[in-house]
Formats: C-alpha cells, sequence, structure tokens
C-alpha cells in the first residue's frame, strides 16, 4: 500500500480499521492449517491458496471468487470456486 498505491503511514492504519469494521476478520487456527497442508496435497493447490481454501471452508462459506483458482472446481463437496470474470 505504501510503495503501490502511495498510502502515508496514517492512511494504512484507518484502511485496517475500516476492514476491522466491516468485514469479518478471520484468524489462522491450527485446523485452518492443517486443512490447508490437506488441501494442498489432495486438489495440489499451492500453500497460499491451500490455506485461502481452508479458511474458506472453516467458516462454512460455499462460493469462493477468485480469478486464479480452477473456475467450477468443487473442494470437499462444500465450496464452488467460481471466477467472477468468466
Amino acid at each position: 500500500m505504501l510503495k503501490k498505491l502511495g498510502f502515508d503511514e496514517s492512511s494504512v492504519i484507518e484502511f485496517i480499521d475500516s476492514c476491522y469494521k466491516r468485514y469479518s476478520i478471520i484468524s489462522f487456527s491450527k485446523d485452518i492449517l492443517l486443512t490447508a497442508s490437506l488441501i494442498r496435497t489432495k486438489y495440489r493447490y499451492s500453500y497460499w491458496d491451500s490455506t485461502i481454501i481452508a479458511s474458506v471452508l472453516e467458516n462454512e462459506c460455499n462460493i469462493l471468487y477468485s480469478e486464479d483458482l480452477h473456475s467450477g472446481q468443487e473442494i470437499e463437496e462444500q465450496l464452488k470456486i467460481v471466477n467472477p470474470f468468466k
């Protein structure tokens, strides 16, 4: 945010604060990290993508919008990946 968007530090702090007011922020847990490892092995996603998927599953979401993952794929019969640009 500092380099690419030209924010100063007070703008970064304001942005972070606004995110916590507007959105449900997910903290990583041991269960999420263990599930991410299983997702990575089973579906062959990267560690970071698997961590995102595991977080979404842990929070019982059923759609994950991403232009980078395999659109249309279902994960664990619970989550569908959708590319919002297709």
